[in-house]
């Protein structure tokens, strides 16, 4: 038997205010495939190679912030994938694979998962950082919302989201046995334009846990 409650979190980058960096040592931007290549060989930063696949064809990108200093090089400071139109089950899952949701949304939202800091440059607010400047990149794209999950216990996680301005949309519950898997999602999420769990075996809509107002 599987069970799984995550929290569906949305942002509005044109309302949400980020720290902006200070730091001359640090720089931000979308990474290359060869990049994540050269990235993964260090087991620190939390990056499989297989990644760099998935830069290709502007299906997902990677959005970092770099670390450079004379004696240690260049290094990876922290990073966060964003998935435009649709994010796949294995993209968004807990510890079980069975726990993963499919969402697909309009072209203005991008997901945004694998969000990390390196422990060396914890507790400088990059999270903030990597995802403020991230959307406003996006904006050339018409991208000006961001649509992520979190883990519903992940207490640290959702007090740094409501620092960034994250608005809660409702709990996603993730239940069955095997592959007969059921997802229920927020109703509010639909409204939004947002679909849960169409590869699924089973996805519904219920009614909203918290209910924010929709994006104008």
């Amino acid at each position: 038997m599987t069970l799984d409650v995550s929290r569906l979190v949305w942002l509005d980058g044109r309302e949400a205010c980020f720290k902006a960096p200070t730091d001359p040592g640090l720089t931000f931007r979308f990474l290359t495939p060869e990049e994540v290549q050269e990235f993964s060989a260090d087991p620190s930063n939390l990056l499989d190679e297989s990644f760099a696949d998935r830069l290709e064809g502007g299906q997902h990108f990677c959005f970092a912030a770099l670390s450079s200093s004379p004696s240690k090089g260049r290094r990876l400071a922290a990073y966060a994938w964003f998935a435009p139109h649709r994010v796949d089950a294995e993209c968004n899952q807990g510890r079980h694979k069975n726990t993963g949701v499919n969402f697909s949304y309009p072209d203005h939202v991008v997901f945004m998962y694998k969000g990390f800091t390196h422990p060396d440059f914890r507790g400088r607010g990059l999270y903030g950082m990597v995802n403020g400047l991230a959307i406003r990149a996006f904006s050339d794209r018409g991208i000006t919302h961001i649509l992520s999950t979190m883990d519903w216990t992940n207490v640290s996680a959702r007090r740094s989201c409501c620092r960034l301005g994250f608005s809660e949309l409702g709990l996603v519950v993730r239940w069955g046995w095997g592959r007969w898997m059921h997802t229920h999602a927020p109703r509010i999420a639909s409204s939004l334009g947002i679909q849960a769990g169409r590869n699924s075996s089973t996805a519904r809509m219920g009614a909203g846990y918290l209910s924010p107002q929709p994006a104008q």
